[in-house]
């Protein structure tokens, strides 16, 4: 990433010494978190992905945090794409077989097809499907018109958008709202051919339920580019299933992604260097709310310990240590699933933080002429 700083008129210098960070590590949260206490001042952290749950608790507001979000749309839409192919053609099983196997499999060219999700990645696959004329459905946040698109829904209606479809993408961000969303239930709503092709993350799909779903002939296929556990572990069931494809989450390789990421680098650094808006795909603000919900009769000084969503801890870890003991803090913060709060949700609200949460911000920067930036190892 050196040539891609200095191509953007940034120095490479050591982490002591620099403005900004380009992190290129995606698996090494805490190591980041030691680079930001050694150096308090970084006014800018690119991060490698487009995923960020791994960091979502070292984000806050004193500095710009811009991820690969859009970055590699296009090579993960290659991969989902291919997947398909490969599963309505039973490509997997062939490739298994040691003997000449009978013809099998299904044509994607005039599929009913739904993509979960809405971002730069169902946009590159939509692109990429248009020449074998599929019926689309997408399911959005923002039910808008897609180019390549016969049908946006809302996300309280994709399991709708499962019946009948030939083949079924998931290709969204993984939220609370999103884990777990292709269970037994919904599997059961899919059409016994149809292939289920994963590119997003692993925890967007109950395991055991695909298993059960693949053994029994619930659904066609599955092809996975991504697993819950993972890596998965050998032995697993997904591997020895002849209607499962597993790829090694390679939607995009190192390969792949250094030359990607390196062009937003460089845009990225060139624009810090002059104080203009750094380039990301998406700005949200939300506005949060948070309410701390106990027994009642409970007062704040008897609460010890707060079972919250990991993205809410990030957000509310400041508040917790002001108002609990300075001792309590840190054991304070429990991260547990959202379904924790419906068996807190009996009790009152004793206090609650009003705010905008900006996940990915872009903002501007103080003008210098040859920014200085260290950069982590691939």
């Amino acid at each position: 990433m050196s040539a891609a700083i200095t191509a953007g008129g940034g120095h490479l210098v050591p982490l002591a010494d620099a403005e900004a960070l380009v992190w290129a590590a995606p698996r090494e949260p805490e190591a980041l978190r030691q680079a930001l206490i050694e150096a308090p001042d970084l006014a800018w952290v690119q991060l490698p992905f487009a995923g960020i749950e791994t960091f979502v608790d070292l984000l806050d507001d004193h500095r710009v945090w811009t991820c690969g979000k859009g970055v590699y749309a296009q090579p993960v839409a290659e991969l989902a794409l291919s997947l398909a192919l490969a599963g309505l053609r039973h490509v997997g099983s062939y490739a298994r077989a040691t003997s000449w196997q009978r013809p099998h499999g299904r044509n994607l060219f005039g599929a009913n097809v739904t993509v979960l999700g809405g971002g730069g990645i169902t946009e590159s696959l939509l692109r990429l499907l248009a020449p074998f004329d599929c019926h689309v459905t997408v399911v959005r946040n923002r039910v808008t018109e897609m180019e390549g698109a016969d049908a946006v829904l809302e996300p309280d209606r994709y399991v709708d958008a499962l019946a009948g479809a030939d083949v079924v993408f998931v290709a969204l961000a993984l939220t609370p709202e999103t884990e777990g969303m292709i269970s037994r239930s919904e599997l059961e709503q899919m059409s016994e051919h149809a292939w289920l092709v994963n590119v997003a993350r692993g925890r967007h799909i109950v395991t055991d339920d695909l298993v059960w779903a693949l053994q029994h002939g619930v659904i066609g296929g599955a092809a996975l580019d991504v697993t819950d556990p993972e890596p998965l572990p050998v032995g697993h069931p997904l591997w020895s299933l002849p209607n499962c494809i597993v790829t090694p989450h390679v939607g995009n390789t190192p390969e792949m992604a250094v030359p990607l990421l390196a062009e937003r680098i460089t845009t990225n650094v060139r624009r810090f260097a002059v104080g203009e808006p750094l380039v990301i795909t998406d700005e949200v603000v939300i506005r949060v709310r948070f309410a701390l919900l106990v027994r009642p009769g409970t007062s704040l000084s008897d609460v010890r310990r707060v079972a919250t969503h990991s993205v809410a801890a990030a957000q509310c870890r400041g508040w917790i240590a002001e108002q609990l003991q300075a001792g309590q803090a840190e054991e304070a913060i429990v991260a547990a699933m959202t379904r924790t709060f419906g068996l807190l949700a009996r009790g009152r609200r004793i206090a609650a933080d009003e705010g905008s949460t900006k996940l990915i911000t872009a903002m501007n920067t103080p003008a210098t002429r040859c920014p200085r930036v260290s950069s982590s190892k691939l």
